[in-house]
């Protein structure tokens, strides 16, 4: 990823400048292939305060996926995620 204009080669310098100049009706998008409501709705941005991106690994997901027998487990994991941070704050004198 380029930092600075001036690292860039001028022909890179020319083809960015001939997109940022073009409208959206400009964009040839014939060949892009169609997207599911799922595929739309997974790409979609939450907005607020608390929410951001985890890695969480392949084989963690998967194990949630196959308990919950869904797709998209977050809730599970989020559910999960709560009692675990309940433990912790939790006084040790208990």
């Amino acid at each position: 990823m380029f930092t600075d204009m001036d690292e860039m080669s001028a022909e890179l310098r020319s083809e960015l400048a001939v997109l940022e100049a073009a409208g959206d009706r400009d964009i040839d998008t014939s060949d892009a292939p169609e997207m599911s409501m799922e595929q739309m709705l997974a790409g979609r941005r939450r907005s607020g305060s608390g929410t951001g991106l985890v890695s969480i690994d392949p084989d963690i997901l998967a194990g949630f996926r196959s308990q919950t027998g869904q797709n998209d487990p977050t809730k599970e994991i989020n559910r999960v995620l709560r009692a675990y941070v309940k433990t912790l704050e939790r006084d040790p004198a208990e």
